[in-house]
């Protein structure tokens, strides 16, 4: 079990010495990254919002992860209802405007280096 871990540790190091990202190496504990990758971050995302929410947490279908540069930024939205034309009175095209009110959905920001995860609700 510890060798898997290990060698796990060791690939998500070389990932992220790849990308670029440098973290201050502590006495006594394994040098960083821990989330080197967009990938991982949305994995450690999905990962928390099934076990804190497992009937609600698929309610906004959307995940994205942006790179805040020490951080990412990880999130769900809501679907975007389609845009729809219709002709006016006048007989213009018009569009539909969609607008998307209030929040709930949880938002994570994860450290890249040591992968602690601070958590709150969208607004």
């Amino acid at each position: 079990m510890r060798a898997h871990v290990a060698v796990l540790l060791l690939v998500l190091w070389a990932e992220g010495a790849s990308a670029g990202i440098v973290c201050p190496k502590k006495d006594g504990l394994i040098p960083g990254p821990a989330v080197p990758t967009s990938k991982i971050a949305k994995q450690i995302y999905i990962a928390i919002a099934k076990g804190l929410y497992p009937k609600t947490w698929h309610k906004y279908p959307r995940i994205f992860v942006i790179d805040e540069g020490a951080r990412w930024g990880v999130g769900q939205e809501p679907p975007v209802p389609p845009v729809k034309a219709f002709k006016n009175a006048e007989g213009e095209t018009m569009e539909t405007v969609n607008v998307v009110m209030g929040g709930g959905a949880l938002e994570m920001e994860i450290a890249k280096c040591d992968g602690a995860v601070e958590m709150h609700f969208s607004r």
